[in-house]
C-alpha cells in the first residue's frame, strides 16, 4: 500500500514539472523585446555587417500619441547622432535603415524617438545619453564608400541657438555721426565697447546649416557737442542682422576629437559703428573743451566670411567661438568681429 502511494507521488511530480515549466515560460516575453513605459516596442539590434544597412523596427503601443517617429544614429568616430524619420510599414510597426555610411566602423550606436508636432519627445527606447549599440563585422565593401545615401543623413536634434557675445575693430574713414569733421587720416578703430552676437540656424544636413544672427552694439565714450542752444547727443548703438551659410569642415571629429571647425559666408543690413577722436578737435562736452569723441557709421550693406570652431561641452550644448567679417558699402569699412558663446540644439 505504502509503495502504491509513493509510486503514484511521483508520478504526480513527473505530471507536475512540465505545468511549472509552462507557467515560467509564459511569465517572459516572448524574444528579447522590451516594452518601454511611454508606449515604444523594440528588439534591440545587436550585430549588423559593416558596410551594410541595417533596418530598425519599432512597435507603438495604441495608446501613444505622436507626430512622427525619429531613428537617430552615430556611426563611430561621430560627434552627433543623425536622424531619418521611420515610415509606417503595418499597423502599429515602423521601420528606417541605418545606411551603408553609417556602418563603416566597429559600431554604430542608435535611439528611437517619437515626437509631438512641436518636436518635443513624448516616448524613447534609449537616448543619445545612452544608446543602443551594433557591434558590426566583415570588412567594407568596395561600393560602400562611394554610397550617395549620405546627402540624405541629418542631424537628430536639427534646431540651432547660440548666444554670443564679442567684440570688433575696423577701418573708419568719412564723417562723425554727430560731428560735421572729417576724421583725417583714416585709422583703426574700435566698434563700441562691444556687441550681442545671438544666431538661430537649422541644419539641412549634417554639415551645412542656414542661420540668421544679429548684431546689437554697445557704444559709450562719445561726447555730447552744444551748439545754437541745443545738445547734440552722441550714438549708443548700432544693429545689424545677417543671413549665413556654415560649412563644418573635414567631415565631423574623429573618435577622440570633439571639435567641428567651420567656414561661413554671410550678407546683411544696418549698421557698424567705430569710435574715434578727432585729432585737434576740444571743442565738445558741457564746457567745451573736451576732446570730442564720435562715432563713424559704417554700411548699411554688409558682406563677409567667417570661420570658428564648435566644441562638445554636453549633449546637445556646445561651445561656439567665432570670427566673422565684414566689408560695407556705400560708406566703407572692413570690420573683424571676435564672437564667443554657447549653443544649443534641439
Amino acid at each position: 500500500m505504502r509503495r502504491a502511494l509513493a509510486l503514484t507521488a511521483a508520478a504526480g511530480l513527473v505530471l507536475a514539472a512540465p505545468r511549472a515549466r509552462a507557467q515560467t515560460a509564459d511569465a517572459q516575453p516572448a524574444g528579447v523585446y522590451d516594452a518601454a513605459p511611454a508606449g515604444l516596442v523594440h528588439e534591440a539590434v545587436t550585430l549588423g555587417r559593416r558596410g551594410n544597412p541595417i533596418t530598425i523596427t519599432v512597435g507603438v503601443q495604441n495608446e501613444l500619441s505622436f507626430s512622427k517617429l525619429v531613428l537617430a544614429y552615430r556611426p563611430e568616430g561621430a560627434a552627433d547622432f543623425r536622424g531619418r524619420e521611420m515610415t509606417l510599414v503595418t499597423e502599429g510597426t515602423y521601420r528606417a535603415e541605418i545606411p551603408a555610411q553609417g556602418t563603416q566602423g566597429a559600431t554604430v550606436a542608435y535611439f528611437i524617438e517619437a515626437e509631438d508636432k512641436d518636436g518635443t519627445p513624448v516616448a524613447g527606447r534609449a537616448s543619445a545619453q545612452s544608446p543602443l549599440v551594433i557591434e558590426l563585422a566583415g570588412s567594407v565593401p568596395a561600393a560602400a564608400s562611394s554610397d550617395d545615401d549620405d546627402d540624405a543623413d541629418v542631424p537628430a536634434h536639427r534646431w540651432f541657438v547660440a548666444a554670443l557675445v564679442g567684440g570688433g575693430a575696423g577701418w573708419a574713414r568719412g564723417d562723425g555721426d554727430t560731428n560735421a569733421d572729417t576724421i583725417e587720416p583714416s585709422r583703426v578703430a574700435l566698434a563700441g565697447l562691444g556687441h550681442l552676437a545671438p544666431e538661430i540656424g537649422y541644419w539641412l544636413s549634417a554639415t551645412f546649416m542656414v542661420s540668421a544672427q544679429g548684431r546689437f552694439e554697445l557704444v559709450t565714450g562719445t561726447t555730447d557737442v552744444y551748439a545754437n542752444g541745443r545738445v547734440y547727443h552722441g550714438a549708443n548703438y548700432a544693429a545689424a542682422g545677417f543671413l549665413k551659410g556654415t560649412w563644418i569642415l573635414g567631415g565631423g571629429p574623429t573618435a577622440h576629437q570633439t571639435t567641428r571647425p567651420f567656414f561661413s559666408l554671410a550678407a546683411g543690413v544696418g549698421q557698424i559703428r567705430h569710435v574715434v577722436t578727432f585729432a585737434g578737435l576740444d571743442t565738445c562736452g558741457a564746457s567745451g573743451k573736451s576732446a570730442c569723441v564720435d562715432t563713424i557709421a559704417a554700411g548699411p550693406v554688409a558682406v563677409g566670411p567667417g570661420a570658428g570652431v564648435m566644441f562638445d561641452l554636453a549633449a546637445n550644448v556646445a561651445g561656439v567661438v567665432q570670427l566673422n567679417t565684414q566689408l560695407t558699402f556705400p560708406n566703407y569699412s572692413f570690420n573683424v568681429d571676435a564672437n564667443l558663446g554657447v549653443a544649443l540644439t534641439f
